[in-house]
């Protein structure tokens, strides 16, 4: 008896359940058997290499908070060395008279006013710091005078103003004045720089808050 089979003799249900049974037993085969169907070892590749692929996206955004972290610190110690030169210009190590002085002038000139008279008092020593104080005597529009006190608060040196006296311009003025002048004004602009005052010596040397000499 001779029997021939055939798999296109097959109705075709039945050739797609042996394809299928087929490729089942050929998978089955590559889980269980390292070679020559390592499906196992690759699947487990896999795995190891997408973990790994997790780890470096958790790095990598650590990294960016890092980045992010030292942009705000560069832009921190940026704004603090501006701060400090601006205090450093506020509170400035030496005196600068000069400087001052001119500063003091063209305020005035800005302002309309005339300033008279400036007479440098004793410098003051604190515990951190000189005062540098000055009597002023000016003349000018009410107005304008309030202009000089405005200007002198923006001036990047520290300054303050005390002892203020405003009187109205008496005529015959004793020195020539403009026609828009109004008032007299008698003040105190007192400045600051920094250091310390001298050691003390027994008998003598500077007390804080005493006058001292100009330096």
């Amino acid at each position: 008896m001779n029997l021939k089979f055939s798999f296109q003799d097959l109705a075709w249900p039945w050739q797609l359940a042996l394809a299928l049974g087929l490729a089942a037993a050929i998978l089955a085969a590559g889980e269980l058997a390292p070679a020559p169907f390592p499906i196992a070892a690759a699947r487990g590749q896999l795995y190891a290499l997408r973990a790994q692929n997790v780890q470096n996206v958790r790095q990598l955004a650590s990294l960016r908070g890092f980045q992010l972290q030292h942009a705000e610190l560069v832009s921190a110690i940026a704004s603090s060395r501006a701060q400090l030169a601006l205090l450093r210009r506020a509170l400035p190590r030496k005196q600068q008279l000069a400087r001052f002085l001119l500063a003091l002038q063209q305020a005035a000139t800005s302002s309309g006013v005339t300033i008279r008279s400036v007479s440098a008092q004793p410098v003051v020593a604190r515990d951190d710091h000189y005062e540098m104080p000055f009597a002023i005597e000016l003349d000018g529009p009410y107005f304008g005078v309030e202009s000089f006190f405005h200007r002198l608060a923006f001036l990047p040196r520290i300054v303050n103003v005390g002892d203020l006296e405003i009187k109205g311009l008496r005529r015959p003025a004793k020195y020539p004045t403009s026609p828009d002048a109004t008032v007299t004004a008698n003040l105190t602009v007192v400045t600051y720089f920094q250091g310390h005052p001298p050691p003390k010596k027994p008998g003598r040397g500077p007390v804080p808050g005493r006058p001292l000499a100009p330096r």
